[in-house]
């Protein structure tokens, strides 16, 4: 019997969805294509796409055809690839955050656009609103409200057993000027701490790590988005040797590269939930039918390794709270 009930959850799993080959395409803005390609990526953007998809029953090499790019930094490459992907006819385009503006800008792209991670799409006029998008864009958004980016600021003062006269601010200008990052910057000037903005490029962050050095600042904090992630390697490797407290974007990943703390939505569920979209668009719904959706639950992230090369005793009480702890 418990071999039939396998046989048959398996059979329901990869089971066709609608009797038809569907080409979905996933487009990664930083990363390298090592890390977005294979049956279970390394990185965790695709990773929870494929998962999600497989469990809604579209598998690779049965009823799907997953194609996978990325602008591995070069964001104006954005339109040129998603051009190559209409004219192959693909269904659905999915892309994370921070690069449905640059896709969509000339407004001539009528593919639908599945986006997973921190677009502002209202403010950007790709959607109407979030409970009807109209047009070809819908999607996941990473955060609840706008205070997640400030409160995970917070995280760090908590953390620190003195509080820091001068935190460095890593991202982008678009990090900076957007209402994430003025949030950041309401709470900075709340508690008396200076942010130092130290601007990065999508191409890396050598440069900006250089004006870090130079600055003298006492910890880092690290603007989320597809430039951040792309480099998280480096920005981990460098915080550690610099002995900077350095609070990251909400991936796991983020700590295991070194970084002290971590907090936010969990990137692998953003797209595995995005899988859903997906899915009803290749059913066909329309993607401009569908409500983008907030993230479930935030992730907290320690790494005690990190702390103690620092320094830093972690509170139990903290320990506590955190949903992940890296020893």
């Amino acid at each position: 019997m418990a071999a039939l009930v396998a046989l048959a959850s398996t059979f329901s799993v990869f089971a066709q969805p609608s009797g038809k080959v569907a080409r979905v395409a996933f487009v990664a803005t930083t990363s390298p294509l090592s890390e977005i390609t294979g049956p279970v990526p390394l990185n965790p953007a695709p990773r929870g796409l494929v998962h999600g998809l497989r469990e809604l029953g579209w598998v690779e090499g049965r009823n799907l055809i997953l194609e996978r790019r990325s602008a591995e930094g070069n964001w104006d490459r954005l339109p040129d690839i998603v051009a190559e992907l209409v004219h192959m006819h693909t269904d659905v385009i999915v892309v994370p955050g921070g690069a449905a503006a640059r896709i969509m800008k000339d407004g001539h792209f009528t593919v639908p656009i599945v986006v997973a991670g921190v677009d502002d799409l209202l403010r950007s006029g790709l959607v109407k609103s979030l409970a009807h998008p109209g047009g070809n864009v819908t999607g996941v958004l990473s955060d609840v409200d706008m205070d997640s980016d400030a409160k995970r600021l917070q995280f760090l003062l908590e953390l620190l057993p003195k509080k820091p006269s001068r935190i460095a601010f890593l991202g982008t200008k678009a990090d900076w000027e957007n209402d994430f990052g003025k949030n950041v910057q309401a709470l900075a000037e709340k508690v008396g701490v200076r942010l130092v903005q130290v601007e990065g490029a999508t191409t890396g962050f050598a440069g900006a790590f250089a004006v870090i050095r130079k600055q003298k600042v006492d910890a880092l904090y690290v603007a989320r988005g597809p430039s951040t992630y792309g480099f998280r390697h480096q920005i981990g490797e460098f915080a550690l040797s610099s002995r900077l407290p350095s609070s990251c974007p909400g991936t796991t990943e983020f700590t295991e590269a070194g970084c002290l703390m971590s907090y936010g939505g969990s990137v692998f569920e953003l797209f595995r939930r995005a899988a859903s979209h997906v899915d009803r668009i290749l059913k066909g719904e329309k993607p401009g039918d569908l409500p983008i959706e907030r993230p479930l639950a935030f992730e907290l992230t320690i790494n005690l390794k990190t702390a103690r090369a620092l320094g830093i005793t972690v509170p139990d009480s903290f320990r506590a709270r955190a949903d992940r702890v890296i020893e």
